[in-house]
């Protein structure tokens, strides 16, 4: 499994390599893994603030709602650039299991419309690779054009 980290110039994020038991490859268990990561892997810094957490995860059909703690939001350093990697290193995170394509974020159990003012939380988020650096230098090394989106 893949956990997303951010780079330290918080231009993206970049997809370090987590090796998780065969039973705990779940929504919980990668989310933990995540979550519970080390604050810096290398030149890679954690996107999620101290002492955030997930209080709970639901998956129904291809959505998977994941409502996390009030410390997430209340420790965020806020910007839009730190915000977009918090939201989409979870959602990024969450997405590589299979049958999960969206995640509707909640904050206590409740809709909120951003964590810090940035990124709309009110409608579950799809995957945004172009987020992720190593696609973007994978597509340069190799001239493949970016895929196309809606």
């Amino acid at each position: 499994m893949l956990v997303y980290y951010a780079t330290q110039d918080a231009m993206g994020l970049v997809g370090l390599p987590t090796r998780l038991p065969r039973e705990q490859v779940t929504p919980e268990g990668v989310l933990d893994a995540l979550f519970s990561g080390a604050r810096r892997r290398g030149d890679y810094v954690n996107p999620i603030p101290m002492g955030g957490r997930v209080q709970w995860v639901q998956v129904s059909g291809p959505v998977a709602t994941v409502s996390l703690n009030q410390a997430l939001v209340d420790n965020h350093p806020g910007g839009s650039a730190g915000e977009l990697l918090t939201v989409y290193g979870i959602v990024e995170t969450l997405t590589q299991l299979p049958g999960i394509q969206r995640v509707q974020l909640l904050v206590e159990g409740q809709r909120v419309e951003s964590l810090k003012g940035h990124v709309d939380l009110t409608r579950p988020l799809a995957p945004d690779p172009g987020r992720i650096v190593q696609r973007r230098a994978e597509r340069l090394q190799t001239g493949t054009p970016p895929a196309e989106g809606p």
